[in-house]
């Protein structure tokens, strides 16, 4: 868990954050000025890009000509009034500068060398906060790991662990009203200590609330969800992204991973200028971690946004397409139909109204036999609340599929058509190993694949209840 909170915090170091366009009474330049210029002339490039974030990329806005002199080269970009946010310059998205534009009239960028991203901001009073912002930032970071060490150390020494906590609630303390500063004074900078105010779960936790529900309930409590202006920096997709990724490693099931999301797009719907970004991040934040609501926010994306991206388009597609495989979640089950030991005939149809899980295995099959308890375990306890089991085996004897069942006490129903891997009955499901389940809905809908043990069990607690 430590670790995870480190990582991400990690992360949030980078964000910058302007405060709530709406409550600002900022007066907004109608014309800015950006001047860059550059005094080594042994790797002129021939023109300037200016480029802005826009809700999940870098987009070219402007290019400029570079001028040589003897003092060295570079070129000045006549602006007009820009949106706030987080702007780059460079010749190429490989060597970038990145600036805060869109308050002030005009900004200088000087360097020695042709790298652009190591050249400095000299004449603007943003630029330079927010260097001194970062910094101390950067102390209250190194600080919070400390505290975070020293309170596992200290597990079982009271007294310790009370003075850890004193020193963690002064720093809650002192962070907040860092941020009150910078509300107050209307200060450009009031977004990054948004994202850099999380408090204490030591001292802020509601009683009996575990550290990841408390991580899931507090992350956004000082971000204005409303701020449209997040959309115009790169750093609120990798919060967001962060998060997603946090909620699958700080212990929480996936139940209660969903919740947490459907919390956060509560606060962003899909009228907000936030939407496309928290949800290309939340996305990404897990893939590969939670593959059934990467499914499922990846065809919101597609769903709303195709055509927007086609690169990322492309990718969204691909990685559904190899998750989902054959039959795949959200799409109806194929019926099968084959014989039960008995020598009648039985299909998937004959259980509509229930909830079914398809479970692929055989009696040689020796994960498929360890999982049988587990599985016995759920259908006694779920079998009168609306859940059914269809298994298929891919045997090829009959006597050997038979006493397995009997052994396992696997008293739900099967079928087979006793041709192994060759069989018929796994081909719609494009079954390449075993054990192998598919969960369908009441409706014949497929909802889940490959759920066995805990995870198995959270499903259908999520779908019956305890």
């Amino acid at each position: 868990m430590m670790r995870t909170w480190t990582i991400l915090i990690l992360g949030c170091l980078l964000a910058f954050a302007c405060n709530d366009s709406k409550k600002t009474t900022t007066k907004l330049p109608q014309s800015i000025t950006l001047e860059v210029k550059v005094s080594d002339t042994t790797n002129v490039v021939d023109s300037l890009r200016l480029f802005a974030w826009k809700s999940i990329q870098a987009e070219q806005v402007a290019v400029n000509a570079v001028t040589k002199t003897n003092a060295g080269f570079g070129c000045t970009f006549e602006l007009g009034k820009l949106p706030r946010g987080m702007y780059y310059v460079g010749s190429s998205l490989r060597d970038l500068k990145p600036v805060l534009l869109g308050t002030e009239k005009s900004l200088l960028l000087e360097g020695e060398t042709s790298k652009l991203s190591a050249m400095k901001v000299v004449n603007s009073p943003l630029n330079k906060e927010y260097d001194q912002l970062m910094k101390r930032i950067q102390v209250y970071n190194e600080t919070f790991m400390t505290l975070m060490t020293d309170y596992k150390n200290s597990q079982g020494d009271k007294a310790t662990l009370e003075k850890v906590k004193k020193k963690m609630a002064k720093e809650d303390t002192e962070k907040l009203a860092l941020l009150d500063s910078l509300r107050q004074k209307n200060s450009e900078l009031a977004r990054i200590m948004a994202f850099n105010t999380f408090q204490s779960y030591q001292n802020n936790r509601k009683e009996g609330q575990v550290e990841g529900a408390y991580f899931a309930e507090s992350f956004f409590d000082y971000v204005d969800l409303e701020d449209s202006v997040y959309a115009r920096l790169p750093f609120y997709y990798e919060n967001v992204k962060n998060y997603a990724t946090a909620l699958s490693t700080i212990g929480l099931k996936s139940p209660a991973q969903q919740v947490a999301l459907d919390s956060l797009f509560a606060k962003v719907p899909e009228t907000s200028k936030l939407y496309q970004p928290t949800l290309v991040a939340v996305t990404f934040g897990m893939m590969g971690r939670n593959n059934e609501v990467f499914l499922k926010y990846s065809k919101a994306y597609l769903d709303k946004f195709t055509g927007d991206y086609p690169m990322l388009d492309k990718f969204m597609k691909e990685q559904t397409a190899k998750l989902k495989g054959a039959a795949g979640v959200g799409e109806v089950a194929t019926n099968i139909s084959g014989a039960t030991p008995e020598g009648k005939t039985m299909s998937l149809l004959d259980l509509r109204g229930k909830y079914v899980l398809i479970d692929f295995w055989a009696s040689w099959c020796g994960p498929c036999r360890r999982e049988n308890p587990n599985v016995v375990r759920l259908y006694e306890k779920y079998k009168d609340k609306g859940f059914d089991i269809l298994g298929v085996s891919l045997d090829t004897n009959k006597d050997k599929w038979v006493q397995a069942i009997k052994k396992d006490n696997l008293n739900w129903h099967h079928i087979s058509d006793l041709k192994g891997w060759s069989s018929q009955l796994s081909k719609p499901y494009g079954v390449r190993g075993i054990p192998y389940t598919v969960l369908v809905d009441k409706e014949g809908n497929i909802i889940a694949k490959r759920l066995r043990g805990a995870s198995l069990e959270a499903k259908l607690k999520e779908l019956l209840g305890s």
